[in-house]
């Protein structure tokens, strides 16, 4: 009791030193009690034989504050893992790396799970138990538990490697293979997904981090792509025409990178003439690039339309041994305007 008041005197003349008194003198008032009572354990032990007590009385309280010493170090130790973990998630909280909270809170509940089992091995061995069979027991349950959980073990470095390589945050919208979704939440075994269409998948991290990421939100631009395809009997002067109107439309456009985006006629196939068109939007938000990539698309549509070329039907797979599919007929074809 004496020691316990002295340490508490000595936190409060040190909080008025120390900055953050307030975090400081919630921790050490934590730690104040069981440093009081490993400092009895230590003062009984250096005590004893100054006062001349008997070696049958010594060697009672000597096994008596061996169990109150380990007891005493088990509890500051406690102590002390759990302000080392609220320290690393108030910093964790101010850097805004919140999907790294759940590592920390995890970690901190195995350290004191092991801090448990060895101070109560520790007392049992002062108790005069033979813990050598106990903690065989412990390594042969530690790897059939392991053997056991493997997809969890597999899990949980997995998330290890997430939050430690960052390839995507909470918030952030992704493609994981082919699906595109915004990262809502980042667990210890799985993370939760929030496709396009508004529904909510959970997959488990052994699975991402093995998954081809593509991180939209970090893109400083974004790739607009189109192909269309017109039917290889289209006359060549109205291609020229399409060309250099689909070009002029793009030209000047504050929203794509460049002078103009790129319009080419790539190589003919079969039945089709691909003109490919290769722009870099200035954004980096994928809604916006939707937002963008649509109204380029109606008016390189519309453009299109303008004339009097028709875009090729999509092609069709046909199974093999099946038959082909008959060909689109054009109204054209039957005597109506070109």
């Amino acid at each position: 009791a004496a020691l316990w008041l002295l340490i508490r005197l000595a936190v409060a003349a040190s909080c008025r030193l120390v900055k953050r008194a307030g975090r400081s003198r919630q921790f050490l008032r934590a730690v104040s009690t069981p440093a009081a009572l490993l400092g009895a354990v230590l003062v009984g032990r250096t005590l004893g034989p100054l006062v001349g007590a008997s070696i049958v009385a010594r060697q009672g309280m000597s096994w008596l504050l061996e169990i109150t010493g380990w007891a005493a170090c088990g509890w500051v130790a406690l102590r002390v893992v759990d302000g080392l973990g609220e320290s690393a998630l108030r910093r964790l909280s101010h850097k805004g790396r919140l999907n790294a909270t759940s590592i920390v809170q995890f970690a901190v509940r195995i350290a004191k799970a092991a801090l448990a089992v060895a101070t109560f091995m520790a007392i049992l061995d002062a108790l005069g138990f033979d813990v050598t069979a106990a903690v065989a027991a412990l390594g042969i349950g530690g790897i059939a538990l392991a053997l056991g959980a493997q997809k969890t073990v597999e899990n949980l470095l997995a998330s290890l490697s997430i939050l430690s390589d960052r390839p995507f945050r909470i918030g952030e919208t992704c493609r994981f293979g082919t699906l595109v979704g915004t990262v809502e939440e980042i667990g210890m075994r799985s993370s939760r997904i929030r496709t396009l269409d508004g529904t909510l998948l959970t997959i488990p991290n052994s699975i991402l981090s093995n998954a081809e990421i593509e991180n939209y939100t970090r893109r400083s631009k974004a790739l607009f792509k189109p192909v269309f395809h017109v039917a290889t009997a289209s006359p060549p002067a109205e291609i020229e025409r399409l060309l250099r109107a689909m070009r002029d439309a793009l030209s000047g456009d504050p929203r794509i990178e460049g002078e103009a985006a790129r319009v080419r006629l790539l190589t003919p196939t079969a039945d089709r003439l691909p003109i490919e068109v290769f722009a870099t939007i200035r954004t980096h938000d994928f809604d916006a690039f939707l937002a963008i990539q649509e109204e380029l698309m109606l008016k390189l549509l519309r453009i299109v339309h303008a004339g009097s070329l028709r875009l090729a039907p999509p092609e069709i797979a046909v199974a093999p041994g099946a038959a082909a599919p008959a060909p689109i007929e054009d109204p054209a074809d039957r005597g109506g305007a070109p």
